[in-house]
Parts: C-alpha cells; sequence; structure tokens
C-alpha cells in the first residue's frame, strides 16, 4: 500500500462498550465508580469494506474487594454499633452486624471481577480475534497492567477468556501468555499521576483535588445523617459513619448482589448527594476540572496513536509492526484523564460545589457511573 493509500486508514474509532439503560430507579446503577458493568453490549458494526488491523484498548479492572481503609473504616463502624445502639423494628440486623472483609484480600478481584473480565475477554475474542476478523497467535497479543495486584487478575482473567483454543495447555487449549508492568513512580502511562511532578504538586500534595467535592459534602451530607438516624433509630451518627454506610451499600451490591441490607437506608436522593461527591472528586482529580489532572495523560495517548501509526504505515523497525493488540489493565484514574484529554464526557457547564441542583441533575457526560464502571474499557480500532 502506498502513502496515500495508508493515510486513508481508520485511524482512531473510540468505541464505548457497553450504556446505561433508562428505566426504573435502580441503586445499583448510581454507584458511582463501583457501579457494576452494564449488560454486554456488542461493538457497533465496523464501517463496509474496512478490514481490521489493530486492536488498541484500555481497561479497567474488574469488581473488587475493598482496599485497607475502607476495612478500617468497616472495622471502626462495627465498634460503634457494639456499644449503647438501638433500632426501630426491622433494622435488627445492623446491630448483630460484623464486617466480612479483611486486609487479606484487600482490593483484589472479587469472584464478580473475575467473571466480568473472562466474560470480556471472551467477547473480544469473538469481535476481534476469530480468524474471520483480525486472527491472532499469543505472541501477537501485548498486555501490561499496573503494580497493583488487582489489574494483574484483570488481565489474566481477560486473557483466560480470550485464548481459548489457541495453544496446547488445559482441556480448553490455553497458550502460555505474560502481562508486564512498570514500577509505580516509573509508570507514565497507566499510572501516570504517581510519575508526574507537576500533578504531584498541584493536585495530590495540595488536595485539591478534594476540595469542592468536601464543600458539597460539608453542605448536604449533614441532612443525610438525620435522615438515616430518623429511618433506622440509630444515635450520634456522623458525617463519616453514614458515607461508611454507603460504602458498604457498594460492596453489597458489587460483591454480594444485593441491595436489601446498607442501601436499604438510603433514599434515591441520598445516592444522589454520594453520586455527586464523588464526581466532583474525579472531576477535579483527575477529569476536566484541573488541567494537568487529565494531560497527565499524554503519555498513555501518545504511545496509543504511534503504535497505530506503526502499524498503519507498515514501519517495520518499530517493536508494535507485528502486533495485533495492545490491551491495558488499570484504574478509573487512567480512564478518566484519557477521556478528558479526548474531549469525551464532557457537560457544557463547570461542575463545582456550587453548581444549581438543578443543574447538577443535568449532568450526563461527567458521571463517573457512565464514564468508569466496574470494570469498562475503551477501545480503538484500526481500519484498512
Amino acid at each position: 500500500m502506498d502513502e496515500e493509500g495508508r493515510a486513508t486508514l481508520l485511524l482512531l474509532v473510540v468505541v464505548v462498550l457497553g450504556s446505561c439503560v433508562a428505566g426504573a430507579w435502580d441503586v445499583s446503577e448510581h454507584l458511582g465508580t463501583r457501579t457494576p458493568y452494564p449488560a454486554a453490549a456488542a461493538p457497533p458494526p465496523a464501517p463496509a469494506g474496512c478490514k481490521l488491523l489493530h486492536v488498541n484498548a484500555v481497561y479497567r479492572h474488574g469488581a473488587r474487594y475493598p482496599t485497607a481503609a475502607s476495612c478500617s473504616n468497616f472495622t471502626a463502624l462495627q465498634g460503634f454499633l457494639a456499644y449503647g445502639q438501638h433500632v426501630l423494628p426491622g433494622y435488627e440486623w445492623i446491630l448483630q452486624w460484623e464486617s466480612p472483609y479483611n486486609d487479606v484480600v484487600e482490593g483484589l478481584l472479587c469472584g464478580r471481577g473475575q467473571l466480568e473480565l473472562y466474560g470480556l475477554g471472551s467477547r473480544f475474542s469473538k469481535s476481534y480475534i476469530s480468524p474471520t476478523n483480525i486472527g491472532a497467535t499469543a505472541n501477537q497479543l501485548i498486555m501490561q497492567c499496573t503494580y497493583k495486584p488487582r489489574t494483574g487478575q484483570s488481565g489474566v482473567s481477560f486473557s483466560l477468556g480470550m485464548m481459548q483454543n489457541m495453544g496446547d495447555l488445559t482441556s480448553c487449549g490455553l497458550p502460555a501468555f505474560s502481562l508486564y508492568s512498570e514500577t509505580k513512580k516509573y509508570d507514565k502511562t497507566l499510572r501516570f499521576w504517581d510519575a508526574c511532578d507537576r500533578y504531584q504538586q498541584q493536585v495530590q500534595r495540595t488536595n485539591a483535588g478534594s476540595v469542592q467535592a468536601n464543600k458539597y459534602a460539608a453542605a448536604h451530607l449533614p441532612v443525610v445523617v438525620t435522615t438515616v438516624e430518623k429511618k433506622t433509630g440509630l444515635t450520634n451518627l456522623n458525617i463519616n459513619l453514614v458515607s461508611t454506610m454507603f460504602d458498604l451499600c457498594r460492596y453489597d451490591v458489587v460483591i454480594y448482589n444485593t441491595t436489601s441490607r446498607w442501601c436499604s437506608l438510603f433514599s434515591p436522593s441520598d445516592v444522589e448527594v454520594f453520586e455527586v461527591i464523588e464526581d466532583l472528586n474525579k472531576y477535579y482529580a483527575h477529569g476536566y476540572g484541573i488541567p494537568i489532572a487529565y494531560q497527565d495523560a499524554t503519555n498513555l495517548l501518545q504511545e496509543i496513536v504511534a503504535i497505530m501509526e506503526d502499524v498503519a504505515y507498515d514501519r517495520t523497525e518499530s517493536d508494535y509492526h507485528d502486533d495485533v493488540a495492545k490491551l491495558r489493565f488499570a484504574h478509573a484514574e487512567t480512564v478518566l484523564p484519557l477521556l478528558a484529554l479526548l474531549g469525551l464526557y464532557k457537560d457544557p457547564f463547570v461542575l463545582s460545589a456550587n453548581t444549581p441542583t438543578q443543574q447538577l441533575a443535568q449532568r450526563v457526560r461527567t458521571k463517573t457511573n457512565r464514564g468508569v464502571p466496574l470494570p469498562g474499557c475503551r477501545c480503538g480500532e484500526l481500519r484498512q
């Protein structure tokens, strides 16, 4: 193919897999970054006559167990509930509750998360890797994760679904495969916020990313505290304790697929308060609110484009020339800045703690439950 012909390649198509379906209000669809991945959706049909050459994707890890910080909060809540509390009929279970979480599995994928990524890998294989599409061997699939074990587990689960019948191992015909990662301070493509000095100075060390979220929380969470106390009969609750209860609600959905326990304490308006708080936090910490909070994803975007150009222009000297897919398994904090850098998921107004309630209710694109569900994917296709 000559240079002019190669230039007509469809270089980068952003594909959003999954969408939120309108219907009756369901708390499981309003859990911010803990919102479960929507029902499986097939990729949009390819343009007629376009041959698939390469796929470049960024996945967020799957559903996981709470981190050590959350486990500590749950233990503190359990201690609070154990002494001198009384509840109204129907909420006796609260006083009997014991935290099921511990540091042994903190932050690791739960069973649901493993199945999510396995399913994504299986669907990826059918959509892209099958002989009728791009075709590939295991050595042509380059996979990267971060130093966090849950991203490696996500990559492995995905690969088990994607690579069946591609090798000779086990009854499923799996090949040997590998993932690679960089150390925390040198990972400039998947954990760029850790490796970016400007981000650390302007956002991380100054807590600039949480200013608006904290301001909104101080104004609105006391009402939620009062509501939960009236509903349950509990007394002396505070913002931290009620926020921990909502965190437990989120993990009830993610891990146990139930909304009948901690989620039952919160009305839709209560849940909206927590949604706004997290959306504000992500908007400023890893989104449009502070320029460096999304500009730090530049290395990732440059790598994606460079790989696709190497394949498109048949640059035989490139390390990626023969690769048919580059698959990355990372975090919400990886995906959100990339979306902002591409100008995606941006509402026509700036989010802040002072944004009018009616306008906040109209935000669609900056809602984290849409941009980074568990697990979630952003996929670029190179077609000729």
